[in-house]
């Protein structure tokens, strides 16, 4: 009876243990946010000064070759967002280019990059320096 207890035991803690170290398969791969919360000053028509942050997002959700950035306004009605684009590069092939954001769900704004496979640059930059400033960031991404 005790044997049998042992053995059963053992069979548990096999499985629960086969489940934490056992490699399973991501059904989406989660957003990545960029390193730095993006500054912005003059972009908002509310506020003089506005937070917004990013996130890129690669994946079999989002397409082969494609990034999807994000970006998500500290204060969602604050606004100043509409007013950012991004720049990428593709250090394997050398590809570049600029996108602006679209409008997304509620305050998001988004943009899908067709920036093809490898290591790529993303940097949020305004559409119009004269009207809006901001410190931009940088995050290097595996696409």
């Amino acid at each position: 009876m005790n044997l049998r207890r042992w053995a059963r035991g053992l069979v548990g803690l096999g499985v629960i243990g086969a489940a934490f170290i056992a490699p399973g398969v991501a059904a989406a791969a989660p957003p990545v946010p960029f390193p730095q919360v993006v500054q912005m000053l003059g972009c908002g028509q509310q506020f003089p000064f506005t937070l917004t942050f990013l996130t890129a997002q690669s994946g079999p959700e989002v397409g082969p070759g494609q990034i999807r950035v994000q970006a998500q306004p500290a204060v969602p009605w604050a606004g100043g967002a509409n007013r950012m684009g991004i720049g990428w590069l593709n250090t394997n092939t050398l590809a570049a280019g600029f996108v602006p954001l679209n409008p997304g769900p509620g305050a998001s704004l988004w943009a899908t990059i067709n920036s093809g496979p490898g290591n790529v640059v993303l940097t949020a930059t305004p559409l119009d320096p004269s009207l809006c400033q901001m410190n931009g960031t940088i995050g290097m991404f595996q696409v």
